[in-house]
């Protein structure tokens, strides 16, 4: 069995084997025109990371990452993370797995 599903709260949510093919799609449709990947240091050189990198530069929207997500992040982390969202104000963030604002919640409630 094949579990395919869209569904758009609070944001548009493409879930399903393969569908990261279809991430240059969804940053034309959502008007990203310079996305970021957003993921840790393990994850930046495997296969899916590569993948999702080749897909956005052959559509035209480059190579960006960043790949200095702690998986247990602390004070240092936050630090880092901010300058990310203001970013994301202006640009969008795709992130991989590691979810910026999981990190944030983690810090400021425990």
């Amino acid at each position: 069995m094949t579990l395919n599903a869209n569904w758009s709260y609070p944001t548009a949510i493409r879930f399903g084997a393969g569908r990261i093919s279809e991430i240059a799609d969804a940053c034309f449709v959502a008007g990203i025109k310079k996305p970021l990947l957003v993921t840790d240091r393990g994850l930046a050189g495997m296969e899916i990371t590569q993948k999702t990198l080749n897909l956005l530069d052959d559509a035209g929207l480059g190579r960006a990452i960043f790949a200095d997500v702690d998986p247990n992040p602390n004070e240092k982390m936050l630090q880092q993370v901010l300058p990310l969202i203001k970013l994301a104000i202006m640009m969008a963030l795709l992130p991989l797995v590691v979810d910026l604002v999981w990190i944030l919640e983690k810090l400021l409630l425990f």
